[in-house]
């Protein structure tokens, strides 16, 4: 329950309080000890090296307290891709979790999967990973409508695996590979 909400600091019933900082300056979080971090969009971040150093000053390792990293890919080499390398690699303290766009239950239309014209070789391999075909019917109508049919894009934006989404994410770079397919997992 809300009991007050000050700008950047929200107040809650049972004495919490949840803060916001701009990852636009390097000193967000400075001076305040907190038991839980949630840096959103990192990958983005200006210079997250310099913002990491000081949020990490402000959660005590111990339990009960949280530092979680989340972001949409945004290229292969940056701070995010190294952390989340690390992590996948079972180094350093976080945990690598990834979902794939298919894995969310509001990326789907359905009823509309029945209708679907002939499936692309990529659409068959995505119904091998267990991909339905109203999941299908959404894709088609979010690459139509929001993304001018560009499949990278969609796969920027709707990655369907962790070395997808930063792999097309950084596409100018990788410009020159041929599409990948999602193979089922044997």
């Amino acid at each position: 329950k809300l009991r007050g909400n000050q700008g950047r600091l929200i107040q809650l019933s049972n004495g919490s309080t949840l803060r916001t900082a701009s990852a636009q300056t390097t000193e967000a979080g400075r001076s305040k000890g907190q038991r839980a971090v949630h840096a959103s969009e990192v990958a983005f971040w200006p210079n997250p090296q310099r913002t990491m150093t000081a949020l990490k000053q402000i959660v005590a390792p111990r339990p009960g307290t949280l530092f979680a990293l989340e972001s949409t890919a945004n290229g292969a080499g940056n701070y995010f891709h190294q952390q989340y390398l690390r992590a996948k690699a079972g180094e350093g303290e976080y945990e690598a979790i990834f979902a794939a766009w298919y894995e969310m239950e509001e990326y789907t239309l359905p009823g509309m999967g029945a209708a679907l014209a002939k499936l692309s070789d990529h659409e068959e391999a995505l119904l091998e990973l267990g991909v339905s075909l109203d999941q299908l019917a959404w894709r088609r109508w979010k690459l139509e409508t929001d993304l001018d049919g560009d499949e990278r894009l969609f796969d920027q934006e709707y990655p369907w695996a962790d070395h997808v989404a930063f792999l097309t994410s950084g596409r100018a770079f990788f410009a020159n590979l041929e599409r990948l397919a999602p193979v089922a997992p044997r």
